[in-house]
Parts: structure tokens; sequence; C-alpha cells
């Protein structure tokens, strides 16, 4: 692998939507093991100046993170849609490893399954929404493309 390149790949593909207004969920859509998400979160934390904060690890039952719903950071949430299993647990592990579990949600399942739904519940009266799609050689499934355009603040 070419760390040096993949690093200037990611950046330039943030340069596309930086800098987010304060309040901007980001998503990445077909994150893999959620290089590109975690490369923004950690944007985020630098731009506000923020520091990482360990997070307790996910529980080994539920898989579900013991997070204090109180304590949420002050800067934009970002979220990595993947539907490979593996790929997810690697991301969610990746993001325990440099103490971005607090700040990053991956969500398993099909984008064009997952994103609608998170647009429609978790992200409905956003003023703005930043995406970035990294889809599988197949390519990118034409409901993901329609909840993109049809989500006005993008």
């Amino acid at each position: 692998t070419n760390t040096v390149t993949c690093g200037l790949l990611y950046q330039t593909a943030l340069n596309y939507v930086w800098p987010l207004p304060r309040d901007t969920p980001f998503v990445d859509v077909c994150s893999g093991t959620g290089t590109i998400a975690l490369c923004a979160a950690a944007a985020l934390l630098e731009e506000t100046g923020e520091r990482r904060v360990e997070t307790p690890k996910a529980t080994e039952e539920s898989g579900e993170r013991d997070t204090e719903r109180g304590n949420e950071p002050s800067f934009p949430r970002v979220v990595g849609i993947e539907m490979v299993e593996e790929a997810v647990r690697h991301a969610k592990e990746n993001a325990d490893r440099n103490h971005m579990a607090k700040y990053v949600d991956f969500i398993c399942g099909k984008a064009e399954d997952v994103l609608p739904q998170l647009l429609q519940d978790r992200y409905r009266g956003c003023t703005n929404l930043a995406a970035i799609v990294d889809p599988p050689r197949a390519g990118l499934h034409s409901r993901v493309l329609d909840a993109i355009l049809d989500f006005q603040p993008i």
C-alpha cells in the first residue's frame, strides 16, 4: 500500500466538503473499514480544538457502545455505512484503537436501505449534510443516489 498517496487522496476528497458548518453531519457511504470517516472525524476534532477521548469498548454481547448521551461532542457527527460485517467490525476496532469511537458511528447494512432511513430519521430538519461516496466496483445503487439527490441540504 502507498500510505502517503492514500492520505493525499483522502485529504483531497475531504477538501471538497471542507470547511463544514459547525453542526453539519458527515456521512461516509460505503465506508469499508472506516478510513475516510475516521479522517473526517479527526479533521473535525482538529478544527474545533477538541481532544480525542478514550471511550469504553463495545460490549461483547450486544456490540453496542457504552456512551453517555449527555456528553455528545460539540462538532458534527460522523457516520459510516457499510454492508460487509467484517469491514464494520474492523472500522469499529480502528475507531477504538484511535480513540475515535465516541465521534463516529458505523452502521452495517446496504447503503440503499440504510441511507434513506438515516436521512429521514436522524437528519430530518438538518440545514446541511455532507456525504462522501466510495462505492464498490459494481457501482452505486440508484436508491442511494436518489436519496442523496432528494435530500435538499446536500
